[in-house]
């Protein structure tokens, strides 16, 4: 137990927009994930159907 409120001391020393940064940057790692995967079935859609009309 002692060693959860030493734990829980240390945490605090944490400022409160260090967790805010740690999540907008996990947002944008998931965002540039999403993009990547997009951009990978377009390759394979080309590459699958031939180049499309229009491009």
């Amino acid at each position: 137990m002692a060693a959860r409120a030493h734990a829980f001391r240390k945490l605090e020393r944490f400022p409160i927009t260090w967790s805010h940064v740690i999540d907008k940057e996990s947002l944008k790692i998931k965002i540039v994930e999403q993009v990547l995967i997009e951009k990978v079935y377009q390759l394979f859609r080309n590459l699958l159907l031939g180049p499309q009309p229009g491009f």
